[in-house]
């Protein structure tokens, strides 16, 4: 009896439990349904031709459905109320993207000035109307006044969106909006929004300071205040704009603090990782400030290693910036204790894929460079010279070119 009593219990727990988790993964499904919710137009199903009216339809769709072309065409009609007749006006429309509601309206901009408001990135497109006939002048009729390509909004952020286009009505005379009406339309979005593109340039800095801190820590697992000074000084100037006052204070310590502590790992294990995000999601505009931080960085040290220079090629070219690109950053910054290191890729560009000639071609033009800057009126460039003269001819009798 009892072991059939402990089978009971043990049967009505199991069932209790499963329907327990199923209540929960319901509730979450529903509740995960709800967070992704598709936007969806809210536009008047008829046409009251006493008010002012707009609408905007993908070109050459003469419907108010679903379309799919490169441009929307604005259409007006019913009523506009002006104090006289023969009234001067403007219309003015105007794109905002509601997919959060109207109350979080996000900016839509424009790609030129053509599609700017005054001085403003904001999207808006003017076209003057003319005289109105009467001080009421009603529109039996859609009246198209404007076609605006696609190309011509850049949006906050990527994928389906629920767009907003308002049209305005203006007095010549006053500045005054005499009429105004707005339309819905769901735009799926194909490019990066400007918000996106914001979120992927702080990400990448960030990973950058990571990366620089890498660098920093790399050989003697200590990072100097020298160099951790430049680095905040960088990250202040790159991941501060644009963001909550103070708020990278705290994020700052704490990437500063998980990198020194625990350098090994990210420069064993991530760094890879770390340079294949950043390449993904920024240009290569971006991928040189990172790469020039770095280098910095590795100047700071009062003496470079190897293994910094071989975390810095291999950088550089998970970056896809060819040797001769990270070459010429290096001697922008002059940072003569990379030369130390003998580094024939480095340091004078020589490759393992070269043959003789090309090797001989290769010192030939680099003495050529270095030997100009021995009567340079810069001391540190003159005996950064001399040094490279010096290498050069080591390597012309190592190699027998």
């Amino acid at each position: 009896m009892t072991l059939l009593l402990i089978i009971i219990m043990g049967l009505t727990l199991a069932v209790s439990a499963g329907i327990f988790f199923s209540l929960i993964k319901s509730t979450l499904s529903a509740y995960l349904c709800k967070s992704k919710r598709i936007p969806v137009a809210d536009n008047a199903e008829t046409v009251d031709i006493e008010k002012f009216n707009c609408r905007a339809i993908p070109a050459g769709d003469d419907e108010t459905g679903d379309g799919d072309a490169n441009s929307f065409k604005v259409e007006i009609c019913g009523t506009i109320h002006a104090s006289e007749d023969r009234h001067q006006t403007t219309a003015k429309v105007f794109v905002s993207d509601i997919t959060d509601g109207t109350y979080k309206a996000g900016a839509v901009h424009g790609a030129t000035q053509q599609w700017h408001l005054n001085n403003s990135p904001i999207f808006c497109y003017s076209v003057d109307l003319g005289s109105l006939p009467n001080a009421e002048t009603v529109l039996d009729d859609w009246m198209s006044i404007a076609e605006i390509p696609c190309d011509s909004m850049v949006l906050g952020r990527t994928g389906t969106r629920l767009l907003q286009f308002r049209t305005s009505i203006f007095s010549h005379n006053s500045s005054d909006e005499i009429a105004h009406g707005a339309y819905e339309v769901v735009y799926e979005n194909q490019d990066d929004g400007y918000l996106d593109v914001e979120e992927y340039l702080y990400r990448a800095n960030v990973l950058g300071v990571t990366l620089a801190l890498s660098f920093a820590a790399c050989g003697s697992g200590k990072i100097a205040e020298n160099a951790l000074s430049l680095i905040k000084k960088w990250a202040n100037g790159n991941l501060d704009r644009q963001h909550q006052p103070g708020s990278f204070a705290i994020k700052s310590q704490q990437i500063l603090a998980e990198a020194i502590a625990r350098f090994r790992f990210i420069e064993n294990h991530r760094v890879r990782e770390i340079c294949k995000s950043i390449n993904e999601t920024v240009p290569l505009e971006i991928k040189c400030n990172i790469l020039m931080l770095c280098i910095s960085v590795i100047s700071t040290c009062e003496k470079i290693s190897s293994r910094q220079i071989e975390m810095l090629k291999s950088t550089a070219r998970l970056f896809d910036i060819d040797i001769e690109r990270l070459r010429a950053m290096i001697e922008s910054l002059h940072p003569f204790a990379m030369y130390e290191v003998k580094d024939l890729e480095i340091c004078l560009g020589i490759t393992s894929d070269m043959d003789d000639k090309q090797v001989k071609q290769q010192l030939s033009a680099e003495y050529r460079k270095w030997n100009s800057r021995v009567i340079n009126t810069s001391e540190d460039i003159r005996n950064e010279a001399e040094n490279m003269l010096n290498l050069i001819g080591e390597t012309k009798e190592e190699l027998c070119v």
